[in-house]
């Protein structure tokens, strides 16, 4: 029960009635549910609002030289940065990208902190016209 219903029921006596008038025309109308976007309710019956465009970073120098490093803190040293090769092919990967319709289109760019997976989304965030505040590394959450 609302506070104002509380206290228009709670009311007795000869100011009662006017008291109730008061609140009555004071109190706001009651609001709709909420209609949230970000809240999804599972089974999900009317499908995910997002669109996802999951790429791999192009190829680095020491994928090049055909040398695979697996260790996370040698990923991050620029003798794993975009070689040529890579850089072609991450700009081949957002003309694909840059004409998806609008609906589809790349809104976020979110990287792994390894130095060929920071020069790609750098590269499509200039390719895109994405700005940097929509550049986010991988620490960060999701939806």
């Amino acid at each position: 029960m609302s506070r104002p219903a509380f206290l228009r029921r709670s009311l007795t006596g000869p100011a009662s009635a006017a008291m109730a008038t008061v609140l009555a025309e004071a109190s706001p109308p009651l609001a709709p549910l909420a209609t949230a976007r970000g809240l999804v309710v599972f089974p999900c019956k009317n499908g995910l609002q997002c669109t996802y465009h999951l790429m791999r970073a192009g190829e680095s120098l020491m994928e090049e030289d055909g040398v695979l490093m697996t260790n996370p803190l040698f990923l991050t040293n620029r003798e794993n940065a975009l070689s040529s090769k890579g850089t072609a092919q991450v700009e081949r990967s957002a003309s694909i990208l840059s004409a998806l319709p609008a609906d589809m289109a790349v809104s976020q760019v979110r990287y792994s902190l390894a130095a060929n997976s920071l020069d790609t989304a750098n590269l499509l965030g200039r390719e895109l016209c994405i700005g940097r505040d929509r550049l986010v590394p991988e620490f960060n959450f999701m939806e």
